[in-house]
C-alpha cells in the first residue's frame, strides 16, 4: 500500500512540468530573455529527476536495478557508460 510520502515525487513532477511549460511559453513571447530558457531547462531537469524517483519508490527498486535503468536510458539516447567519457557518475 502506498503511503502519502509516495505521492510527493508525483506531485512535484507534475508541478515542475507545468512550471517548465509556463516558462517556455513566456520565453516564446519574449525571445530576448535567454534566462527563461535556462530556467525552464533546469526545472525540466528537476522534473525528470523527480519522475525517476516517482517510478523508483513504489516498486522499491534497489540501486543496482535502478542503475540498470540508467544504463538503458543512456543506450537509448546515445550516451556512453564508459568511465573514460565522463558520464559514468551514476
Amino acid at each position: 500500500m502506498l503511503q502519502a510520502t509516495h505521492y510527493i515525487p508525483i506531485v512535484t513532477t507534475v508541478i515542475s512540468l507545468a512550471f517548465a511549460y509556463v516558462l517556455f511559453q513566456h520565453w516564446n513571447r519574449k525571445r530576448t530573455a535567454t534566462y527563461l530558457v535556462w530556467w525552464a531547462i533546469g526545472v525540466l531537469t528537476f522534473g525528470i529527476g523527480t519522475s525517476t524517483e516517482a517510478i523508483k519508490r513504489p516498486f522499491r527498486l534497489e540501486r543496482s536495478e535502478f542503475k540498470g535503468l540508467v544504463h538503458l536510458w543512456r543506450a537509448v539516447w546515445g550516451f556512453s557508460t564508459s568511465p573514460r567519457h565522463g558520464l559514468s557518475a551514476v
